[in-house]
């Protein structure tokens, strides 16, 4: 059985145009010491789990944040949106889990450590609609 964070990893890895630029570096939830730029680190920011009547068990919302690294903004910022046309409202019916649907929620720039770093980053917030 697979987790989410797994299919979420694996859908960027597939994507030529993600993997063109990170060459597999997908990380959970940092990245390593030394890591090469660019690179996505990703992590489960919160889960909600509905007890209400009518709702299916098994059923999630989770909240996923991602870091898309470049070393300039302007790399940062094309890798974001790579990610972006790879989750946003993604689908995957077949398997476990079954993702029912993604969407961005939140974005952001973090250019305050880039000098000393040379990393440029684009933190996204996606919502993760999912049965496991």
């Amino acid at each position: 059985m697979a987790d989410v964070e797994n299919s979420l990893r694996a859908a960027l890895i597939a994507d030529a145009t993600v993997n063109g630029l990170v060459a597999g570096r997908v990380f959970e939830p940092v990245a390593p010491p030394g890591a090469a730029v660019p690179y996505v680190t990703y992590e489960r920011i919160s889960s909600q789990r509905p007890q209400a009547m009518g709702a299916a068990p098994g059923n999630v919302r989770a909240r996923f944040q991602f870091q898309w690294v470049g070393a300039s903004p302007a790399l940062a910022r094309a890798l974001a949106k790579a990610g972006q046309s790879v989750l946003s409202r993604r689908r995957e019916p077949a398997g476990t889990p079954v993702i029912e649907d993604i969407f961005l929620d939140a974005e952001s720039q973090d250019t305050g450590t880039a000098p000393k770093s040379k990393r440029f980053i684009v933190e996204t917030d996606y919502l993760v609609f999912y049965r496991e």
